[in-house]
C-alpha cells in the first residue's frame, strides 16, 4: 500500500509542476500583450488556472493522508 500512496504522490507532485508551468506561461503571455483589457483577461486566466490546481493538488493531498 505504500508504493501506491508514494506512486500517487509523485503524480501529484508532477501536476502541480505542470499547473505551475501553464500559469507561468500564461502571466509570460500576458506581459507581451499590449492591449490592457486582453492582458487582464490572460492574467485572471493565469490566476484561475494557479486557483483551480490549487484545489485539486490540496484535496488529492486530502485523500491521500485520510
Amino acid at each position: 500500500m505504500e508504493n501506491w500512496v508514494d506512486g500517487a504522490s509523485a503524480v501529484i507532485d508532477a501536476y502541480e509542476a505542470v499547473v505551475r508551468a501553464v500559469a507561468d506561461a500564461q502571466l509570460r503571455l500576458a506581459r507581451t500583450t499590449d492591449m490592457q483589457p486582453a492582458r487582464a483577461l490572460v492574467v485572471l486566466w493565469a490566476d484561475l488556472t494557479r486557483d483551480a490546481g490549487a484545489v485539486q493538488v490540496s484535496t488529492a493531498r486530502w485523500v491521500l493522508d485520510a
